[in-house]
């Protein structure tokens, strides 16, 4: 199953365009950039400087261009891919040391990759997420770690080093998420003295040196003024939150939210109805490992469920904590259990049915049944599922392992089947951009600033122009004659000019190259 699963995921990791609705676009500019102008301190977008992330993973991504030699989707989304496999051993370690049961652990860390979220979406996409929380999961292990070993000085050492990291990944919500976390475990064990240890000073001091260092650099290569940097840090933490969002979005969204939870992060979110028994809990707090990723869970989410406008990818580094709880509920052999865990195993049974269903589908969709190898897949497909689900039945004892490798199975068909409908709107962009960049090869080229007013739009476009010309793509609002310029019509009508190509921008804005007379 683990060949399976790093087949899917490696497989068709650069098969799919660069997505034109996502921020994956943007990760990908700002590090091609990076290796275009050699300017790794101050990242910049259209060659503006770009303050809404610190730079550490776009440095990941600059390193996979570097290493790769190319600037395409596999490269931009291999740190994403390594960054699952990593976190995932990661999730296996810490659960493994802290609990010393090795099939709990490994329970853990798969239901973590093989959530639908990550498994069906993330893992498509090269963005920050999958790694941030990688971070994220391992700075707070150390908090439970460090402290069973009374060793504050490693605690708080690791807890800002690893937050520091954070930090020049994504900024405020790391250190969040220290303060949170501190708060509620020493706060629910009563330690409060332990927040005011010296060695907490220390750590502060770390990310204060870690930090600075890096800030100083910045700031002497950069235009921007520290205030304006800090305020952009501050506004980009605080832009979905209730004081951003009003009352009304928040009201909404406090209903909704646990309905999207249990829907992004299925199959697994079912195991949560075993929690409903108050001895059920009882029981599983007894362990101190299982008490500390419940109160870390809860201690931290309440930010996201309170804050509108929150994608599900912000977290990631929860999900191992709530499933740790809930693998172990599930592994619980009480008899007053049993009619809920049928419930939870016969909706798994009937997702796995609906596996060979889908191929069927596939066959006769519009979308689908006019790719030549699909009859193959389905006559390889279908029996291999039934098989899945037939053993499923007769095995009781191996049913979430094998709940496992139908996720598995399914993204491989996931891959084969759906991929390739996707890929065609997005190759359309990619294509066309790449054409009209090639006929401006070895000539500045100008993108007029409100033709390009939406950046998370336009981000696409200038990545692949940019990737094909091997130059940055800089935004102006001056009109020079003699010039290429991309322009809307409405732009370039103003202007004496001559159409160079045609050029398509997201979403079907059709836009021109033009050279002004």
């Amino acid at each position: 199953m683990l060949a399976l699963g790093l087949l899917a995921l490696f497989g068709r990791l650069g098969y799919m365009p660069v997505d034109n609705r996502s921020d994956e676009a943007r990760r990908g500019l700002v590090a091609l950039e990076m290796v275009l102008s050699g300017n790794y301190i101050v990242p910049t977008l259209n060659g503006i400087p770009y303050l809404n992330k610190p730079p550490l993973y776009n440095w990941l991504i600059a390193g996979s261009f570097r290493l790769l030699g190319s600037f395409d989707s596999w490269a931009l989304r291999l740190p994403m891919a390594l960054s699952l496999v990593g976190y995932a051993l990661t999730i296996f370690g810490v659960v493994r040391r802290q609990t010393g049961n090795g099939v709990l652990a490994v329970r853990v860390a798969l239901m973590v990759a093989l959530c639908a979220r990550i498994w069906f979406y993330e893992t498509l996409l090269g963005l920050i997420d999958i790694t941030f929380s990688w971070l994220i999961f391992s700075m707070l292990s150390c908090l439970f770690a460090f402290d069973r070993r009374q060793q504050y000085g490693w605690l708080y050492g690791s807890l800002y080093g690893l937050g520091t990291l954070a930090f020049l990944m994504k900024g405020l919500p790391a250190f969040v998420f220290i303060g949170l976390s501190l708060l509620v475990w020493f706060g629910a064990t009563r330690r409060w003295s332990l927040l005011f240890h010296p060695a907490h000073l220390g750590g502060l001091l770390l990310a204060a040196v870690g930090l600075g260092t890096y800030y100083a650099v910045y700031f002497r290569h950069s235009p921007v003024a520290a205030t304006t940097l800090l305020g952009r840090l501050v506004s980009e933490s605080a832009k979905r939150t209730p004081i951003e969002r009003g009352l009304t979005d928040t009201a909404l969204h406090l209903l909704t939210f646990p309905g999207e939870f249990l829907a992004h992060f299925a199959p697994w979110t079912l195991l949560g109805t075993l929690l409903w028994r108050r001895s059920v809990r009882q029981w599983l707090f007894r362990d101190s490992y299982t008490r500390f990723c419940w109160l870390v869970f809860w201690g931290n989410i309440w930010v996201y469920w309170i804050s509108p406008e929150v994608y599900a990818r912000y977290v990631l580094m929860l999900l191992p904590f709530l499933f740790v709880v809930l693998a172990n509920a599930y592994a619980l052999p009480w008899p007053q259990l049993s009619r809920v865990r049928w419930w939870i195993e016969r909706i798994w049974l009937v997702a796995l049915l609906l596996g060979p269903v889908a191929l069927v589908v596939a066959l006769l969709h519009p979308a689908t049944h006019s790719i030549p190898y699909v009859p193959l897949m389905a006559a390889v497909g279908i029996p291999i599922l039934l098989a899945v689900a037939w053993f499923y039945w007769r095995w009781p004892l191996h049913r979430m392992t094998l709940v496992f490798l139908f996720m598995v199975i399914v993204r491989l068909f996931f891959n084969e089947l759906v991929l390739p409908g996707r890929r065609v709107s997005r190759e359309r962009y990619q294509l066309n951009n790449e054409a009209a960049a090639r006929l401006t090869l070895g000539r500045p080229l100008w993108a007029e600033t409100t033709t390009f007013a939406d950046e998370v739009a336009t981000d696409v476009n200038s990545f692949y122009i940019s990737a094909t010309r091997r130059a940055i793509l800089p935004k102006t609002a001056t009109i020079r004659p003699g010039q290429l310029y991309i322009m809307d019509s409405t732009r370039a009508i103003r202007y004496k000019h001559r159409v160079v190509a045609p050029i398509l921008l997201f979403k079907e804005h059709r836009a021109w190259v033009v050279q002004l007379q």
